[in-house]
């Protein structure tokens, strides 16, 4: 019928066919070294509607305002209500700054966002523009930028490291 497993074996066996733990097996290493997350993360954002025209992306300048940002571009996070089919909601515009004072409406932080106390805490600072999307060779932010009207990747001024 079947053969018994006895020894160092047995236990193996029984992890592998019931799950159950032995002395051999170990917790891999993510969760061994348990953070939130990576302090690296924490000090990107991404914005999105880069090349969307609506609520307030436009000036008398720009017929939309996001498709003039470059890399290196500065932007200060504000928190303002926008309108969207016809619901009122918070959200967290990204304002460009050209010669030192606010210009126009770029882009958005993602809605998702919007409730993280992370966030909230870093209102009205600046971020920098590292990467457009559109212009990515990753082929994922790519199509990420064009179902979300556009996207770039920021970094909060504050983490920028000195002597860079």
């Amino acid at each position: 019928m079947g053969e018994f497993y006895t020894g160092a074996h047995a236990s193996r066996i029984a992890y592998f066919f019931v799950g159950l733990p032995n002395r051999h097996t170990k917790s891999p290493p993510w969760r061994r070294n348990r953070q939130a997350v990576p302090p690296e993360v924490q000090r990107h954002l991404e914005i999105v509607g880069l090349h969307a025209s609506s609520n307030g992306r436009s000036c008398s300048v720009h017929s939309c305002c996001g498709d003039f940002l470059k890399v290196g571009d500065l932007l200060r996070l504000c928190k303002c209500v926008v309108t969207i089919q016809g619901e009122i909601h918070d959200a967290i515009k990204c304002v460009r700054i050209v010669d030192g004072t606010d210009s126009c409406t770029a882009a958005f932080v993602p809605r998702s966002m919007v409730k993280n106390v992370k966030i909230e805490t870093k209102l009205d600072t600046f971020v920098q523009v590292l990467e457009l999307y559109d212009d990515s060779e990753n082929t994922h932010k790519r199509r990420k930028s064009h179902q979300n009207k556009g996207m770039a990747g920021c970094i909060f001024l504050g983490a920028i490291p000195e002597g860079v």
